[in-house]
């Protein structure tokens, strides 16, 4: 069960899914809570899409980010 903020951060994340050229590094907080959340439910090729789609250079700013993309690499 998601926190208060944890919510608040996953409602942003649901905004940057639809449109992730738009986000910032203001965003990377709800990016890493919705690949979190992504990552546990088995979406790894929604969170490839979703890398490809981010402005360049802002998934390597965060090592979470990287993590969980590199993860979802197929093998």
């Amino acid at each position: 069960m998601p926190t208060p903020g944890e919510e608040a951060l996953l409602r942003r994340f649901e905004t940057l899914a639809a449109a992730p050229d738009a986000a910032t590094t203001d965003d990377i907080e709800a990016l890493a809570a919705g690949w979190r959340r992504w990552w546990r439910q088995g979406e790894r090729d929604a969170l490839l899409t979703m890398a490809a789609r981010l402005p360049r250079g802002l998934v390597e700013h965060d090592r979470r980010l990287a993590s969980y993309a590199r993860a979802a690499e197929p093998p």
